[in-house]
Protein backbone atom coordinates (compact mmCIF):
# COMPACT_ATOMS: atom_id res chain seq x y z
CA UNK A 1 0.00 0.00 0.00
CA UNK A 2 2.66 2.55 1.20
CA UNK A 3 4.59 1.89 -1.99
CA UNK A 4 1.70 2.79 -4.24
CA UNK A 5 0.85 5.47 -2.39
CA UNK A 6 4.87 6.49 -3.16
CA UNK A 7 4.00 6.16 -6.68
CA UNK A 8 0.87 8.12 -6.98
CA UNK A 9 2.69 11.32 -4.85
CA UNK A 10 5.62 10.92 -7.31
CA UNK A 11 3.16 11.24 -10.60
CA UNK A 12 1.55 14.09 -9.41
CA UNK A 13 4.64 15.98 -8.22
CA UNK A 14 5.77 15.24 -11.93
CA UNK A 15 2.55 16.42 -13.93
CA UNK A 16 1.74 19.33 -11.41
CA UNK A 17 5.73 20.93 -11.37
CA UNK A 18 5.36 20.99 -7.56
CA UNK A 19 8.15 23.03 -6.28
CA UNK A 20 9.07 24.12 -9.17
CA UNK A 21 10.32 27.72 -10.22
CA UNK A 22 7.71 29.65 -12.29
CA UNK A 23 8.24 28.36 -16.06
CA UNK A 24 10.24 25.32 -14.75
CA UNK A 25 7.37 22.36 -16.17
CA UNK A 26 8.01 23.54 -19.96
CA UNK A 27 11.23 25.35 -20.93
CA UNK A 28 11.79 26.40 -24.59
CA UNK A 29 14.86 24.27 -24.91
CA UNK A 30 14.90 23.23 -28.45
CA UNK A 31 12.09 26.08 -29.70
CA UNK A 32 12.24 28.68 -32.75
CA UNK A 33 11.49 31.60 -31.86
CA UNK A 34 11.61 34.88 -33.78
CA UNK A 35 11.69 38.98 -32.69
CA UNK A 36 10.32 42.25 -33.54
CA UNK A 37 10.63 45.57 -32.86
CA UNK A 38 7.37 48.17 -32.76
CA UNK A 39 7.14 51.87 -33.07
CA UNK A 40 4.87 53.86 -32.46
CA UNK A 41 2.48 50.57 -33.09
CA UNK A 42 2.07 47.38 -33.89
CA UNK A 43 1.54 47.69 -37.40
CA UNK A 44 4.81 49.75 -37.43
CA UNK A 45 7.56 47.28 -37.10
CA UNK A 46 11.16 48.88 -37.47
CA UNK A 47 13.29 45.93 -36.62
CA UNK A 48 13.34 42.00 -37.05
CA UNK A 49 15.16 39.20 -36.37
CA UNK A 50 15.54 36.08 -38.00
CA UNK A 51 14.80 33.24 -35.93
CA UNK A 52 16.97 31.32 -33.66
CA UNK A 53 17.11 28.13 -31.76
CA UNK A 54 16.90 27.94 -27.99
CA UNK A 55 19.68 26.08 -27.18
CA UNK A 56 21.80 25.67 -23.87
CA UNK A 57 23.30 28.70 -23.92
CA UNK A 58 19.93 30.89 -25.17
CA UNK A 59 19.23 32.29 -28.13
CA UNK A 60 20.64 36.23 -28.06
CA UNK A 61 19.57 38.66 -30.08
CA UNK A 62 22.18 41.91 -30.42
CA UNK A 63 21.39 44.88 -30.43
CA UNK A 64 17.65 44.70 -30.55
CA UNK A 65 16.67 48.89 -31.42
CA UNK A 66 19.49 49.38 -31.25
CA UNK A 67 19.84 49.90 -27.53
CA UNK A 68 19.98 46.62 -25.72
CA UNK A 69 20.26 42.87 -26.08
CA UNK A 70 17.59 40.34 -25.33
CA UNK A 71 18.34 36.66 -24.29
CA UNK A 72 16.03 33.46 -23.87
CA UNK A 73 16.72 30.90 -22.38
CA UNK A 74 14.77 28.00 -21.30
CA UNK A 75 12.43 30.06 -18.84
CA UNK A 76 13.73 33.15 -18.90
CA UNK A 77 13.49 36.26 -21.32
CA UNK A 78 16.39 38.92 -20.16
CA UNK A 79 16.86 42.62 -21.76
CA UNK A 80 20.14 43.44 -20.47
CA UNK A 81 23.01 45.58 -21.97
CA UNK A 82 21.75 48.41 -22.53
CA UNK A 83 24.08 50.85 -24.03
CA UNK A 84 22.73 54.47 -22.98
CA UNK A 85 20.25 56.57 -21.09
CA UNK A 86 17.55 57.35 -22.71
CA UNK A 87 13.50 57.02 -22.08
CA UNK A 88 11.09 54.78 -24.62
CA UNK A 89 9.33 57.47 -26.45
CA UNK A 90 5.49 57.70 -26.25
CA UNK A 91 3.23 56.07 -28.41
CA UNK A 92 0.50 53.54 -28.76
CA UNK A 93 2.99 50.65 -28.86
CA UNK A 94 6.86 50.93 -27.82
CA UNK A 95 8.29 47.13 -27.69
CA UNK A 96 9.09 44.20 -28.82
CA UNK A 97 6.87 40.93 -29.88
CA UNK A 98 9.01 37.56 -29.29
CA UNK A 99 7.14 34.80 -31.26
CA UNK A 100 7.68 30.90 -30.14
CA UNK A 101 7.64 29.38 -33.95
CA UNK A 102 6.91 25.86 -32.46
CA UNK A 103 4.48 26.37 -29.17
CA UNK A 104 2.45 28.79 -27.50
CA UNK A 105 3.65 30.52 -24.75
CA UNK A 106 1.52 29.59 -21.30
CA UNK A 107 0.48 32.73 -19.79
CA UNK A 108 2.57 35.11 -18.24
CA UNK A 109 4.68 33.81 -14.95
CA UNK A 110 6.56 36.37 -13.34
CA UNK A 111 8.96 39.54 -13.49
CA UNK A 112 12.22 38.42 -12.13
CA UNK A 113 13.94 39.49 -9.28
CA UNK A 114 16.47 41.44 -10.94
CA UNK A 115 14.00 43.32 -13.37
CA UNK A 116 14.85 47.14 -12.13
CA UNK A 117 13.24 49.23 -14.97
CA UNK A 118 11.26 52.05 -12.93
CA UNK A 119 7.15 51.33 -13.65
CA UNK A 120 7.99 48.28 -15.30
CA UNK A 121 5.65 45.73 -14.20
CA UNK A 122 3.22 42.61 -15.66
CA UNK A 123 1.27 44.88 -16.87
CA UNK A 124 4.06 45.97 -19.52
CA UNK A 125 3.49 42.26 -20.62
CA UNK A 126 0.93 40.37 -22.88
CA UNK A 127 0.98 37.05 -23.96
CA UNK A 128 -1.11 35.62 -26.67
CA UNK A 129 -0.78 32.53 -27.88
CA UNK A 130 2.44 31.77 -29.53
CA UNK A 131 2.96 35.72 -28.86
CA UNK A 132 4.65 37.81 -25.95
CA UNK A 133 4.11 41.90 -26.62
CA UNK A 134 6.12 43.81 -24.28
CA UNK A 135 5.32 47.09 -24.33
CA UNK A 136 7.76 49.75 -22.50
CA UNK A 137 6.77 53.15 -23.76
CA UNK A 138 7.33 56.05 -21.75
CA UNK A 139 9.65 54.58 -19.38
CA UNK A 140 13.34 55.70 -18.58
CA UNK A 141 16.51 53.20 -18.93
CA UNK A 142 20.57 53.25 -18.07
CA UNK A 143 23.12 50.73 -18.80
CA UNK A 144 22.49 49.38 -15.60
CA UNK A 145 18.71 48.40 -16.48
CA UNK A 146 17.56 44.41 -16.67
CA UNK A 147 14.18 43.05 -17.22
CA UNK A 148 13.72 39.54 -16.66
CA UNK A 149 10.55 37.56 -17.41
CA UNK A 150 9.15 33.94 -16.94
CA UNK A 151 7.85 32.80 -20.18
CA UNK A 152 7.60 29.36 -20.46
CA UNK A 153 6.43 26.95 -23.32
CA UNK A 154 2.72 25.00 -23.48
CA UNK A 155 3.88 21.34 -23.95
CA UNK A 156 2.03 19.57 -26.99
CA UNK A 157 -0.95 17.39 -25.99
CA UNK A 158 1.23 14.02 -27.14
CA UNK A 159 3.95 15.50 -23.98
CA UNK A 160 1.32 15.02 -21.55
CA UNK A 161 0.29 11.67 -22.73
CA UNK A 162 3.20 10.45 -22.98
CA UNK A 163 3.73 11.80 -19.20
CA UNK A 164 0.43 9.84 -18.09
CA UNK A 165 1.19 7.17 -19.94
CA UNK A 166 4.52 6.86 -18.10
CA UNK A 167 2.68 6.93 -14.83
CA UNK A 168 0.02 4.74 -15.62
CA UNK A 169 3.00 2.26 -16.13
CA UNK A 170 4.63 3.34 -13.23
CA UNK A 171 1.21 2.55 -11.03
CA UNK A 172 0.73 -0.29 -12.79
CA UNK A 173 4.00 -2.74 -12.08
CA UNK A 174 3.15 -4.70 -9.20
CA UNK A 175 5.88 -5.99 -6.98
CA UNK A 176 6.88 -9.47 -6.95
CA UNK A 177 5.53 -12.30 -4.68
CA UNK A 178 7.93 -13.98 -2.61
CA UNK A 179 7.68 -17.86 -3.13
CA UNK A 180 9.02 -18.59 -0.08
CA UNK A 181 5.73 -16.94 1.97
CA UNK A 182 8.25 -14.18 3.10
CA UNK A 183 8.85 -10.84 3.09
Amino acid sequence: MWTSLKRVLCVLLLAGGAGAAPGALAGTLGDRVSLQYFYPDLQTPTRSFAAQLVDGDGALFHNVAGVFDLTVTDTQVIASNFNTEAYWLGGAFNGFVLTNLDHSWQPFAALGRQTNLAGFTPANVTVSGNAAYVNWQGLSFDQDTQVVLYLSAVPEPAAYAMLLAGGAVLLARRRPRCLLGHR
